[in-house]
């Protein structure tokens, strides 16, 4: 059974089941990690939420400004 690999291991660049250089068997490739990936990551999960708590702000503010916002409900069909 494979042991876990961490988080930090997963974004790396090159074959994944290579010998880790220095170790006996073939020689295997270094892996290259990918810095710019957790950054973007951490980019677009902070803009994700600062785009929705400034979303929900604005549904509160329309509902409390605006009385009709307040029932749920269907409109009457007659």
């Amino acid at each position: 059974r494979p042991a876990a690999q961490s988080f930090t291991n997963t974004w790396t660049l090159g074959p994944r089941n290579s010998t880790p250089a220095g170790e006996e068997g073939a020689p295997g490739q270094q892996h290259h990690s990918v810095p710019w990936v957790a950054t973007l990551l951490a980019g677009v999960l902070i803009t994700t939420i600062v785009v929705d708590v400034i979303g929900n702000l604005l549904v509160i503010v329309s509902v409390f400004r605006n009385r009709k916002l307040r029932k749920a409900g269907t409109r009457d069909p007659r």
